[in-house]
């Protein structure tokens, strides 16, 4: 019972458990005749010095909400995110970080992507996703910086046999801060 009561008494937490309780048995789906709706839940961990002297560890607990509809998808993510390390807080200028634990709701991120699907099975498929980072997470706690990223990738996926490979780039232009050099990024991926 004192469970219950230590989550009621934060609501934004209370619904984030909700919907990964909700989602954990896997992935939740309605089928309609004019599109899908599906739910997921995942789990990231990072750890690293990342340029710096201290050791930041970061464990993400996404939650997810999708819906397509022919040659369109459209995503919300909801994370929640723990951080053990230089927490990002500003004690004084110049930068000085707090080191510690922090937890909370990350960055909500909404995105929509147009597939481009090749003429048979064995046809390349591409896709083009619009995304955009909202500067949700407490950045008071350095879970976010309270500025909105946007990104633009372009994705290519191949079937070879029971295998896929697949491969992204993009790019991020993020929400600068003052006092910080914040620079927009290119990014890649390939997997198999």
């Amino acid at each position: 019972m004192n469970n219950l009561k230590l989550i009621s008494n934060n609501p934004a937490k209370s619904v984030f458990i909700f919907l990964a309780l909700v989602c954990a048995s896997g992935v939740v789906s309605a089928a309609e005749e004019d599109g899908e709706w599906s739910a997921s839940v995942g789990y990231d961990y990072s750890s690293g010095k990342y340029g710096g002297m201290n050791t930041t560890t970061t464990w993400s607990l996404p939650v997810s909400l999708s819906y397509a509809k022919g040659d369109y998808a459209f995503d919300l993510t909801i994370p929640y995110v723990r951080q053990n390390g230089p927490t990002g807080r500003i004690l004084r200028f110049p930068l000085r970080l707090e080191i510690g634990n922090v937890s909370g709701i990350g960055d909500v991120s909404a995105s929509v992507t147009r597939y481009f699907f090749g003429d048979d099975e064995n046809a390349a498929n591409f896709g083009l996703k619009a995304l955009v980072n909202f500067g949700t997470a407490d950045e008071r706690k350095g879970l976010g910086t309270g500025k909105n990223d946007y990104s633009i990738q372009g994705d290519v996926s191949k079937l070879f046999g029971p295998a896929t490979l697949s491969a992204t780039l993009g790019y991020t232009v993020v929400g600068k801060v003052d006092g910080l050099d914040m620079r927009n990024i290119y990014y890649g991926a390939l997997d198999a």
